[in-house]
């Protein structure tokens, strides 16, 4: 099986333990993402930047330096962490880095984190 085929798709195993129902299910629990404001703006306008908006900034914004700059990084797992990283806010929300409630945060984050990586179709299982 090559890299880009999707063991979905070709692993007769897989096929059966995980349909597209699933998949479907998981894609709509990340979609909340969207629904979770942040305290920065959307440049040149009056409205709160969500979630999913920055995550995909910080993933064009890695991918682009580490190739203008020749990072010896592995790309794909430095993409991968920029569309995670912000996950766990589904369940916790956006909490303000300075917060006093910051630690509490990251306990929440991390539940969200785990409760995502045990859905049926999720392709975040193995975040290493």
């Amino acid at each position: 099986m090559s890299s880009n085929t999707s063991p979905l798709l070709t692993d007769q195993n897989a096929a059966t333990t995980i349909d597209i129902e699933d998949v479907t299910h998981f894609l709509l629990e990340l979609d909340a993402l969207k629904r979770v404001n942040r305290r920065s703006y959307v440049t040149n306008t009056d409205r709160r930047e969500n979630s999913a908006e920055h995550s995909w900034h910080l993933a064009m914004a890695c991918w682009s330096i580490a190739e203008l700059f020749e990072l010896d990084v592995n790309h794909e797992q430095l993409l991968k962490m920029a569309l995670v990283h912000d996950l766990g806010e589904i369940d916790a929300g956006d909490t303000f880095l300075y917060a006093d409630t910051r630690q509490d945060a990251h306990i929440k984050e991390r539940d969200g984190i785990a409760r995502l990586q045990s859905e049926r179709g999720n392709g975040i299982a193995d975040l290493s």
